[in-house]
């Protein structure tokens, strides 16, 4: 079930809805802001949210196409963002990347999923859980920004054991490589595949450390 709500900023009410039509034939912007979140978005989808909330046709071709570097631009009052979740899968010692786009307005807030880390199903209870957490917010108009927030915090969060994982690499390198039975070849190859990972994992957080301070 994708995270389809409105919230009322007169009367606080939550309103969920079962589909993104259904949503968008009783969406009302001026009294209304939209939480938005999907897995794997169709091309339908796109055009609704598009139609919907004015979304430029140049950030709207990006999500579409997808392999997107983690970025932030600004498209008159809505915000793009290409961020780059990942996981590190300790066995193959690498790092699975995600990729999750998102569209902010004034009045709106689209999450959209490109490349799930995790399956759909918990992916979109992740998208259900922050949606919650971000209700907890105590300044109603600054609602949507702490919706990205939440978002923000909880993909940096998970960057905290990739960098764990990657760190413990490296302590095994280094004790393979003083010890009596080390074997130089074996050695060397998980020193090439260690940068590897390192050079691209900086290449997804950067950008996001520049947004994050924006």
């Amino acid at each position: 079930m994708p995270l389809l709500n409105t919230l009322n900023h007169t009367t606080g009410v939550v309103t969920g809805y079962d589909s993104l039509t259904g949503l968008a034939q009783t969406f009302t912007p001026g009294t209304d802001c939209a939480y938005i979140g999907l897995v794997e978005p169709s091309r339908d989808d796109l055009t609704t949210l598009t139609g919907l909330f004015d979304l430029h046709p140049l950030a709207v071709e990006d999500s579409e196409q997808g392999h997107q570097r983690s970025k932030l631009d600004r498209y008159g009052n809505t915000y793009y963002l290409v961020l780059r979740p990942a996981i590190y899968l300790d066995d193959s010692e690498e790092i699975r990347f995600g990729e999750t786009h998102m569209f902010v307005g004034k009045n709106f807030v689209i999450w959209l999923v490109k490349d799930a880390l995790r399956s759909v199903d918990t992916t979109q209870r992740t998208m259900d859980g922050v949606f919650a957490s971000a209700l907890e917010s105590s300044t109603m108009q600054a609602y949507p920004l702490a919706f990205l927030h939440r978002v923000l915090d909880m993909l940096v969060d998970g960057y905290f054991p990739v960098i764990e994982g990657l760190e413990n690499d490296g302590d095994e390198i280094e004790d393979a490589l003083f010890a009596d039975n080390s074997e130089a070849s074996e050695i060397s190859q998980r020193v090439y595949g260690l940068l590897n990972e390192v050079s691209d994992f900086k290449r997804a957080v950067k950008p996001v450390g520049r947004c994050w301070t924006c």
